[in-house]
């Protein structure tokens, strides 16, 4: 089966979550042009990418966001939401004081590390420290999701 691609309306739970996370900690995101596109088959469960010049003076949009439908439908809802989260967190909003523009641009997750490194040497960089500081900060509980053979087969 081939890759099928397409756009998503508003009214899609993933839109609906995303625009909930933006009011309630991207306001600058506000009213911003963001395309929402789903994926049939991908190895990523979301992709956050500005919108290219052509695609930008045909739609106004700034963003396009593309979610992987196989990917989506294994997850929960609290999974589901943190997906989403963790999309809008590439992109980065400042507003021009001057002149109230905002100004985007996407940023990669501070944390690139493997679990057996962080095991055995700890928090060695300072964005683990960040990292385990903010998780403990935040109050979430955080949990290994436990796998088994059967799960994987």
């Amino acid at each position: 089966m081939a890759t099928e691609t397409w756009q998503i309306d508003n009214d899609d739970v993933a839109v609906d979550y995303a625009m909930d996370i933006i009011r309630q900690h991207y306001p600058l995101l506000v009213g911003t042009e963001i395309l929402w596109f789903r994926i049939s088959k991908a190895s990523w469960r979301t992709r956050t990418q500005t919108a290219n010049a052509i695609l930008n003076a045909a739609t106004g949009a700034e963003l396009v966001i593309t979610v992987n439908d196989e990917a989506w439908d294994e997850l929960d809802t609290h999974q589901r939401q943190a997906q989403m989260h963790w999309a809008l967190a590439h992109i980065e909003a400042e507003e021009d004081e001057d002149t109230g523009d905002v100004k985007i641009k996407l940023q990669k997750p501070i944390i690139q590390d493997f679990p057996e490194v962080v095991a055995k040497w700890g928090s060695w960089q300072p964005e683990i420290t960040e990292y385990v500081r903010a998780c403990n900060d935040g109050g979430a509980t955080l949990t290994a999701a436990a796998t088994s053979d059967e799960d994987e087969a």
